[in-house]
């Protein structure tokens, strides 16, 4: 679904051992479970933790366009949490919805009621 040049992860299947070793550079880093399609760990370094930031996210496209929605910090939200995430994604995705779309419309409804 993306090209080489949009991808630039690499591709591992995760397990908690890899994400508790995954270390921190001086920029940010993505790596692809092989197990899950499009389920990312973005690791960011950080100025104030040593360890950097672990976040989960989602990457897809819709209507040609790269799209990515987050699904949490590891390791707030484990492995197999991620991982169920995604599913429901890629299950939204098969009906033909947008999940950030669908993320936004509660904040857009309630806006429009306040107004």
């Amino acid at each position: 679904m993306f090209t080489a040049k949009q991808e630039q992860s690499k591709r591992f299947e995760f397990t908690v051992r890899f994400l508790e070793t995954v270390k921190v550079t001086d920029k940010e880093e993505r790596y692809t479970d092989a197990k899950t399609p499009w389920l990312t760990l973005a690791v960011k370094p950080s100025k104030r933790k040593k360890e950097g930031t672990k976040l989960w996210r989602f990457r897809y496209m819709v209507d040609g366009e790269a799209q990515m929605i987050s699904l949490g910090v590891y390791p707030t939200v484990s492995l197999k949490n991620a991982r169920g995430k995604a599913h429901n994604v890629r299950k939204m995705l098969d009906k033909g919805l947008d999940p950030s779309q669908k993320r936004r419309l509660p904040a857009i409804t309630a806006l429009e009621q306040a107004a």
